[in-house]
Order: C-alpha cells, then structure tokens, then sequence
C-alpha cells in the first residue's frame, strides 16, 4: 500500500499491511508517511506507529515479508479489498492472480513522472490486468522503461 493512503485507510477497522523495505531517506520526499528519524527502520513498524496515533481503535495486522507466489493466498485471503501499490510488474501479477482466485476487488495505484492513475479490477467479475494490459506488452514495456533509467542514469553522472 503506498504510505501516502494509508492514513487515509485509517477510518477502517482493520487493516493489513504487507512490506518488507526499510525507510530510506531517499524515499522521504515521497513517502510522506516518515520522517528522518525512521531511516533504515522496518516501514511496517513505523506505519502501525503512525496508524495507531491517527486512530487507537483500529486493529493492524502487519506483514514483515514480500508478497510473492508463495504466500500471496494466505497473506491476502482475509481483506475485504486489497490495495496494490508495488513499484514492479512480477509482484503486481502476483497479487492480481491471488485476488482472482480468491474473488477480491483489488484497487492499484501508480505513478510516473507527474501523472498517477488509480484503476479497480476484479470488482464484481469485471476486466483483469491481463486484459487492460497482456502480460507479453507489460514485459515489453517493462524493458522499455529498464533501457529509459539507464538511459536516465547516463545522464546523472
């Protein structure tokens, strides 16, 4: 889940949140969730401190661990609704393919440079990601995007 709408989900009941990263101060001027006194802390931990402070009465159930094919079933088979806000296109799968099997609506945030789109698939039997976008064009434009930072990154140094 991105950390700027998890305060946003704090009106919930429950929430679950499944990260494994640590807080990099990199990250910071984006991931408005924490501070420069989280650098190098568990990004889970800190959002349940943050949760917990912006609404005691909601429950939080944490995830130190990536989703992946191994676990996304047991981690996501519980929520009504699962966010995904991954920066990847294996773990976006991943998640799209436990929430059709296991008939959740899954909502998915992006951003690039300076536009975002935030899309549901899965509500009520609707369109997948496979037919928005078929998995053999994302890998196309995933080595698009991986040859556009290298090419990005040239430019850096």
């Amino acid at each position: 889940m991105p950390c700027s709408s998890i305060p946003y989900c704090s009106r919930s009941r429950k929430i679950g949140i499944a990260e494994f990263d640590l807080v990099d101060e990199t990250n910071l001027q984006r991931q408005v969730l924490y501070g420069s006194a989280d650098v190098g802390k568990l990004k889970s931990i800190i959002a349940k401190t943050r949760l917990k402070y912006l609404n005691s009465n909601v429950e939080l159930e944490i995830f130190n661990l990536k989703c992946d094919a191994s676990n996304s079933l047991r981690i996501l088979k519980n929520w009504d609704v699962i966010v995904d806000a991954t920066d990847n296109l294996s773990s976006r799968y991943i998640i799209n393919d436990a929430c059709v099997i296991l008939g959740k609506p899954m909502v998915h945030g992006a951003v690039y440079k300076y536009e975002g789109v935030v899309s549901v698939f899965n509500y009520k039997g609707d369109q997948l990601t496979d037919v928005i976008i078929p998995r053999q064009i994302m890998m196309i434009l995933k080595i698009l995007y991986l040859q556009e930072l290298d090419y990005l990154a040239c430019f850096r140094e």
